[in-house]
């Protein structure tokens, strides 16, 4: 029937197969996809909307709070990133860039569309609810994926009803953010699927310093996510658009305190993830120092992102990060 339930199931299927080529295809396969999706996107959002129900009316439930969670890490000056606002793209490059020194510029996003509209979470459901994305449930730690660690291909709507609305409910009740269950889009080129959203974000001119090549990551989650401490090859802007993440970082100079290996393997206390040697076993705000002694003598920085801050991660700094609320974030690898 036209317009009715089998109409709507048709799409859905059509939109999850399409979806599921272009979170595992290459260039040819996705922009084949693309044309697809475009050609039949707008009628299958006219009729869901059309099927919008009331439940979305909880107006706080669905809001994550721009206020820091009174449970957020206390930042020393002594090892605070420093802060700074009105910098230039040539006074970034050659006072940050060039000397791999991490900072937080705090108004980089200003006009970006993201800031106003993603802390209503309803407005990634109602946008892009039907779109699938690959979702990461369960927890890591110190490098290991622990036991019940899955991957999961769910529509965006069930990410955002299912896990980030009840997880904010719980934070505006003051549970802790350990106590979550815990789902993650993590580091995902959502807008390479979805550039719907594109318009939502703006690649900062700070790229600029660097070799950008479009590389842009959605990272999208409950309370309680974790990335484990690790490296990239990237210099990164970690933008955060919508709530708080605890961010700690370790200069070159302390990887020989931080336990790295290659290699992988299974234990009952869950899944080894170093094995490109890339990702410390130290799990950072508790660190175990009777199986790493050595970490307590490894320096570094921190800081708590708050929305619309934009932190420089240099190439080869370690990073760790987890999320103090349901939080969205977006990185820029140049």
């Amino acid at each position: 029937e036209k317009g009715g339930k089998e109409e709507v199931g048709a799409l859905q299927r059509a939109m999850k197969h399409l979806d599921m080529a272009l979170i595992m295809g290459g260039g040819g396969v996705s922009d084949t996809a693309l044309e697809i999706v475009n050609s039949f996107e707008p009628r299958l959002v006219e009729l869901l909307a059309a099927q919008e129900e009331s439940a979305d009316a909880d107006e706080e439930g669905w809001v994550v709070s721009a206020e820091c969670p009174p449970d957020a890490p206390e930042i020393p000056d002594a090892t605070a990133i420093v802060r700074r606002r009105g910098l230039d793209a040539a006074s970034f490059k050659k006072e940050h860039f060039k000397t791999d020194t991490p900072v937080v510029i705090e108004d980089k996003t200003e006009g970006w569309g993201a800031r106003t509209k993603w802390p209503d979470l309803r407005y990634l459901k109602r946008t892009a609810g039907h779109r699938t994305v690959p979702v990461e449930m369960g927890r890591l730690e110190g490098g290991r994926k622990l036991p019940g660690w899955s991957e999961e291909a769910m529509p965006l709507a069930a990410l955002v009803g299912e896990h980030l609305a009840p997880s904010n409910r719980r934070c505006r009740a003051g549970q802790p953010a350990s106590e979550h269950e815990v789902a993650y889009l993590a580091q995902h080129q959502l807008f390479e699927q979805l550039p719907a959203l594109r318009q939502d974000i703006a690649v900062p001119d700070l790229t600029e310093a660097g070799d950008f090549e479009g590389v842009v990551n959605a990272w999208i989650g409950t309370a309680g996510t974790v990335t484990p401490l690790h490296i990239d090859s990237y210099d990164n802007l970690l933008t955060q658009v919508v709530g708080f993440k605890y961010v700690r970082l370790y200069d070159h100079l302390q990887t020989k305190f931080l336990y790295v290996k290659k290699g992988s393997k299974e234990t009952q206390e869950g899944i080894d993830i170093g094995a490109q040697g890339n990702i410390s076993p130290i799990t950072c705000e508790s660190i175990d120092l009777v199986k790493h002694p050595l970490a307590a003598k490894a320096k570094y920085k921190e800081t708590v992102l708050r929305p619309g801050d934009m932190l420089f991660i240099p190439s080869g700094h370690w990073h760790y990060v987890r999320s103090l609320t349901p939080s969205a974030s977006v990185n820029f690898w140049f």
